[in-house]
């Protein structure tokens, strides 16, 4: 979407709001139903990951490599 739709923009916003408002609470939807503690516990794992991962975006943003694949070498390999 373009600055120009800002309608458009804020009736897409709006739907999407719907949908998530549907699905209901984290770890409580429909098929999902996780137990709070180990919710908690996840999500709190995962918030310590977010400071790495902004490091090796930012890393990944301030190199100006050439190959394309050299990027690969930034980041861990999962097999």
């Amino acid at each position: 979407m373009s600055s120009a739709e800002g309608n458009r923009f804020a009736e897409v916003m709006g739907e999407f709001g719907n949908e998530v408002r549907e699905l209901g609470p984290l770890g409580q939807c429909k098929g999902e139903e996780i137990d709070q503690n180990e919710l908690k516990s996840k999500l709190a794992e995962t918030r310590k990951l977010v400071p790495y991962i902004k490091l090796v975006k930012n890393e990944k943003l301030a190199l100006h490599l050439v190959n394309p694949e050299e990027y690969d070498t930034l980041s861990p390999k999962t097999k």
